[in-house]
């Protein structure tokens, strides 16, 4: 019964020497979790940008039509004034 023990004992120690040889330090996964969580919130600014910089450009093209829109009336309206002044000209 002594040698299942220590056998058994021996087959548990080897057991353990594994186990912690696959553990990871505590500060490595505290950085691991560090340097995810960086990650993340560099993703999530990138993401941000992006989104901001497309809601600028749907802005700016927003303006483009209403400035080419305006445009257009005033092109109208100085061909109605130059035919009108042509006309009272004569």
């Amino acid at each position: 019964m002594d040698s299942a023990e220590s056998s058994l004992a021996e087959v548990f120690g080897e057991w353990v020497i594994w186990l912690s040889k696959l553990s990871w330090p505590m500060s490595e996964l505290t950085e691991l979790l560090q340097w995810a969580f960086t990650s993340i919130k560099e993703m999530f600014a990138h993401l941000s940008l992006e989104l901001l910089l497309q809601g600028v450009e749907l802005t700016l093209v927003a303006v483009e039509v209403v400035v080419v829109g305006l445009l257009g009336q005033v092109s109208q309206n100085l061909a109605w004034w130059v035919v009108k002044v042509s006309w009272s000209a004569l």
